[in-house]
């Protein structure tokens, strides 16, 4: 009799997939929601799910917040260009992951482009907060500062709470 059983996934590859899925789901997210928000762009709705760089996005003004989704749409194709090589990268995941046999080189090998394409991303948004911030007087990064800190604050609050 023959064994019929599947090979299965080893656990942390699936964790890896989620967290990874996860982090570049953040980035989209973030990025889409100050592309396509409404006037509350900023608010406490919009940032949910937004994880850690969220108290960075809540300590700015609206001011600041508008200039930096200018920022974003200026540089937009590139954004865009991303946005659809993760999108083509997913269903290749989806389907390497239900291979049979399954090859983790191969899943592996799709798990470092995505993560290569979220890099792209997060780092073309880190680079316009910091462009931002360095344009910023010492006064208005200083009370910058003081929101993030109260940010994070309110975040540890709620996540010890929850």
């Amino acid at each position: 009799m023959s064994d019929t059983r599947g090979r299965s996934v080893p656990l942390w590859l699936k964790l890896l997939l989620i967290a990874s899925l996860s982090a570049n789901l953040l980035v989209v997210g973030l990025f889409a929601g100050a592309r396509l928000g409404g006037p509350d762009r900023g608010s406490e709705r919009s940032l949910r799910g937004a994880g850690s760089f969220a108290p960075f996005v809540r300590a700015l003004d609206g001011e600041d917040r508008r200039a930096i989704v200018r920022k974003l749409r200026e540089g937009n194709s590139d954004m865009r260009a991303t946005r659809q090589t993760q999108r083509r990268l997913t269903p290749r995941i989806l389907t390497a992951l239900r291979a049979e046999p399954f090859d983790p080189i191969a899943f592996s090998n799709l798990l470092d482009q995505q993560r290569s394409v979220g890099d792209q991303m997060r780092a073309t948004g880190q680079d316009i907060l910091v462009d931002h911030l360095s344009s910023m007087t010492p006064q208005a990064r200083a009370a910058f500062a003081e929101r993030l800190e109260g940010a994070i604050r309110q975040r540890r609050n709620r996540v010890s709470t929850d």
